[in-house]
C-alpha cells in the first residue's frame, strides 16, 4: 500500500490513519494476481507450526488484534459482546477470548451457519438477536451491571444503539463495521449520561500482525476454521458471490497454477 511517510501517524507507524493512505486491493492494484509487490515493512515471516490457510486470514486477525488488543483495555472476565458473526467478528471474539475475557458474539437468524461456528470454536455464547433478548441475557449474567466492552463488527445502526443500551456505565464501545449511510442515529443520553468511551478502530499497523502472528504461532486463535471453501483466481466471481449471500464464512482465493488446498 501507499502512505505519504511525513505526517505525525506515518512517524509512528500508524499507517492505517494516514489520510493519505491507498490500500492495496482498494485504492490499488491488490494481491488477485500470480505476482504481487510489497513493502519490505509489510513482509513477515510464517511461522513454521502455521498453515498456509491458517495464514491466509492473518490480515483480517490483524484488524480484530487492533481493535482488541491495542484500541481497547479487555482485563480477565470481561463480558465483551461482538455484533456481527461475519469473518471480522469471529476473529475479534476468538482475540478478545485470548486475552481473557468472556465473549458473546450477537447474530440473526440468516447467521445460524456462522453462529453455530462460533460455539465449535469456543465463543463462550452465540446468540441470536431475534430469538433471545440480549438485554435480559447480559443483564442475567452481569447482575443488571452491563457489558464492559462492545465490538461492533456488522455495520448496522441498530446494532449500536442496542449495544449501547447494554453497556454498563464508563463501558467501552468499539465501532469497527462501516455504515451504508454513516449519518446514523444514536441515542446521545447513554453517551452523556453513562460516560461512555466511544473508540473507532481502523484496520490494522505493523504491530498487530506481529501480534496476530504469535496468536497463531501459540494456537490462542483458530483462523483455519473460517475458511468454508477456497477458489482458484480465475473462479473469484463465485467466491465473491458465496461470500457475499452467506454461503461461505470466508472464502479463500489461491494463485493461478498452485494446487487446490
Amino acid at each position: 500500500f501507499q502512505t505519504c511517510e511525513i505526517c505525525d501517524y506515518c512517524k509512528t507507524k500508524e499507517y492505517n490513519i494516514c489520510s493519505h493512505r491507498k490500500g492495496l486491493g482498494t485504492h490499488v492494484d491488490g494481491g488477485f494476481a500470480e505476482y504481487v509487490v510489497s513493502r519490505q515493512e509489510s513482509i513477515h515471516l510464517l511461522p513454521d507450526n502455521v498453515d498456509f490457510l491458517s495464514a491466509a486470514l492473518t490480515e483480517p486477525l490483524a484488524c480484530g488484534v487492533h481493535a482488541v488488543m491495542e484500541k481497547s483495555k479487555v482485563s480477565p472476565g470481561d463480558l465483551a459482546v461482538v455484533f456481527g458473526p461475519g469473518a471480522i467478528g469471529l476473529l475479534v471474539a476468538q482475540v478478545a477470548k485470548a486475552v481473557g475475557a468472556r465473549v458473546a458474539i450477537v447474530g440473526i437468524s440468516k447467521d445460524e451457519t456462522r453462529l453455530n461456528l462460533a460455539d465449535k470454536i469456543g465463543i463462550d455464547w452465540a446468540i441470536n438477536s431475534r430469538e433471545q433478548s440480549l438485554t435480559d441475557f447480559v443483564n442475567g449474567i452481569t447482575f443488571g451491571k452491563g457489558a464492559d466492552i462492545i465490538y461492533e463488527c456488522s455495520g448496522s445502526p441498530q446494532a449500536v444503539n442496542v449495544g449501547m443500551e447494554i453497556i454498563k456505565t464508563k463501558g467501552q464501545f468499539v465501532q469497527m463495521g462501516l455504515f451504508l449511510d454513516p449519518h446514523i442515529t444514536i441515542n446521545a443520553d447513554y453517551l452523556v449520561h453513562r460516560e461512555l468511551n466511544i473508540i473507532g478502530s481502523r484496520s490494522q499497523k505493523p504491530s498487530s500482525w506481529v501480534k496476530a502472528l504469535k496468536l497463531l504461532t501459540d494456537g490462542k486463535v483458530n483462523t483455519r476454521a473460517l475458511v468454508t471453501d477456497t477458489y482458484p483466481l480465475e473462479d473469484w466471481e463465485n467466491a465473491f458471490s458465496n461470500s457475499q449471500n452467506g454461503k461461505d464464512v470466508k472464502a479463500v482465493i489461491y494463485p493461478n497454477g498452485l494446487p487446490k488446498v
